[in-house]
């Protein structure tokens, strides 16, 4: 054979390895290669979360910190944590979610699923309604509840409504971060309820959107008048037309010196007032003035600008 003819030096190679003899010794050295790699990506993996888990807030901490040393446990917190959409922090406080959580790692330890089976569901259930397989995770954990019995729903409500009141306590105090957090868990407590019943959706809608615009009053309090304007947006998008929505998304807009946004939310809230008898409309005409005010601070700080780049220089 010419040791020089890479091509038949590869073609030599490959009828090697696929005798009888050689073919199992190689498909084992590949497994043992493999799941090395393996070992080392979790171990990467691992290191990674440790350093998400431990920029967040002391409650986050303790609640995900049970599920850290279960491998498939961890990989669905990772995954979270890489999840633009997903606020770990809400997830993390969902005592639904804590409620899957502990059953999962009970299921693992009575071995009832292997880690595969139960990563495979989590993910399944996770990425929504339309997975085939979410009905099937459903039977084993029920992560949340669905046809939200009259109880569970009063339950609920009744949970982030303490959430609110401290959270409104925090903001009187100007503890911006610690009102959020209350806020979110509040959100927490509501978003995976399914009331079947009109009426107990209204009641879970009125109490979400509370809690939205709370938050938005907190976020822009703490210098993010962005994220207001997402929050109030989210509680038009399902409440069109929404007064005290309008108001706070217009002062926001102010906020960040979007004039002709806040004009349009401030109209829209006029009429709004005028269709429910007005009983606004001494704080609208007070925003309008508030608007105004800072469209002038900017002209003259734009005047005193340019005044400065043309001035003569001096001799």
């Amino acid at each position: 054979m010419d040791f020089n003819d890479g091509q038949a030096l590869s073609r030599s190679f490959q009828e090697f390895t696929r005798q009888p003899g050689v073919a199992a010794l190689v498909e084992q050295a590949q497994r043992e290669e493999l799941a090395e790699v393996l070992q080392q990506q979790d171990a990467a993996m691992m290191e990674a979360l440790r350093c998400k888990v431990e920029a967040t807030d002391a409650a986050t901490r303790a609640a995900l910190a049970p599920y850290l040393a279960v491998p498939v446990l961890a990989r669905l917190v990772s995954s979270l944590f890489n999840d633009p959409d997903t606020d770990v922090a809400a997830w993390a406080a969902n005592p639904q979610v804590q409620s899957m959580l502990q059953r999962a790692r009970r299921m693992l330890q009575r071995g009832d699923v292997s880690e595969r089976q139960l990563e495979t569901a989590l993910l399944a259930y996770l990425k929504g309604p339309g997975n085939p397989q979410r009905a099937e995770f459903k039977q084993l954990a029920t992560p949340h509840v669905t046809n939200t019995t009259p109880e569970q729903l009063a339950a609920a409500l009744n949970e982030q409504l303490e959430e609110r009141l401290q959270g409104n306590a925090a903001y009187r105090a100007g503890d911006m971060q610690a009102a959020l957090r209350h806020y979110t868990r509040g959100l927490a407590v509501l978003r995976l309820l399914r009331p079947s019943g009109p009426q107990d959706q209204a009641l879970l809608q009125e109490a979400v959107v509370g809690l939205q615009l709370n938050s938005a009053a907190a976020q822009l309090a703490a210098g993010a008048p962005g994220t207001c304007v997402d929050l109030c947006s989210e509680v038009l998008a399902a409440a069109p037309g929404h007064l005290a929505a309008l108001m706070r998304r217009a002062r926001a807009h102010v906020a960040r010196h979007d004039y002709q946004a806040a004009e349009a939310d401030l109209r829209a809230a006029e009429d709004a007032d005028a269709a429910s008898g007005g009983t606004r409309a001494d704080e609208l005409q007070r925003l309008w003035a508030e608007l105004r005010a800072q469209r002038q601070r900017d002209r003259q700080a734009d005047r005193g600008v340019w005044g400065r780049m043309f001035a003569p220089l001096a001799s």
